[in-house]
């Protein structure tokens, strides 16, 4: 008959040793599939809904202009219109936004600006294949994964912060554009043009009082033709 025995110090400190040794192994790799099973839910919705926008231009001539539109869409789809990282809304770039008037006041919302809203975007976006329709930003580029030197916060989510080598032409964020092409695009050029011809395209600079100004029409060529030299997405 055997006689059961209590475990010794030596025996519980290795064992406890060995299940330390074994949750330093393991967390990683749990992390990393979690994080590559969440990159891949993401680029299903960004597809998703990248394709539901398509659709809708081609039945109706007209992208959702608004951000109720754009997420009545998007239930339609059955998706949801954020990230599941953080649970931030994607960035929808064709949600109307009235421009500001040369004293600073925002023009009055009408139908003939929204009108010129939907012309303005939609010839952007269909002329300018490395513009992205809607963009996640918090999903990067796998590659530039080892650029991350840190993470800053917003006060609602996480943002990555890149290494001074990352310019501005090479941040790439998950995103679809008017074609329905899934990749990594810059997430600064697009919202550059929008505010420098039609969000401020009275002159008018919000952040003029912060020692701010407004990219010139010669900085955001430059920066694009850098992106058109660096490709990249795939997408164009």
């Amino acid at each position: 008959m055997m006689v059961s025995r209590g475990w010794s110090l030596k025996e519980l400190l290795i064992a406890v040793a060995i299940m330390v040794a074994l949750v330093a192994l393991l967390l990683p790799i749990g992390l990393r599939v979690r994080t590559a099973v969440k990159r891949a839910d993401c680029k299903t919705r960004i597809a998703t809904l990248g394709a539901w926008l398509v659709q809708e231009y081609s039945r109706t001539g007209s992208l959702p202009i608004t951000e109720e539109e754009f997420e009545a869409l998007a239930r339609r789809a059955g998706v949801e219109p954020r990230c599941p990282f953080n649970g931030e809304p994607y960035q929808y770039y064709a949600a109307f936004m009235a421009p500001y008037g040369a004293d600073g006041t925002p023009l009055p919302d009408t139908h003939q600006l929204r009108r010129e809203w939907k012309v303005f975007i939609t010839n952007l976006l269909k002329s300018h294949r490395y513009h992205p329709m809607l963009q996640c930003e918090h999903c990067y580029d796998p590659k530039l994964s080892g650029k991350v030197v840190e993470h800053g916060w917003s006060g609602r989510y996480r943002y990555p912060i890149f290494s001074n080598e990352v310019k501005i032409k090479d941040r790439r964020f998950l995103g679809v554009n008017f074609y329905g092409c899934v990749g990594y695009y810059n997430d600064v050029l697009l919202l550059q043009i929008i505010t420098l011809e039609w969000t401020c395209r009275s002159g008018y600079n919000p952040g003029a009082s912060r020692g701010g100004r407004l990219s010139t029409r010669e900085e955001v060529n430059e920066l694009e033709r850098a992106i058109q030299q660096g490709g990249g997405s795939g997408c164009w």
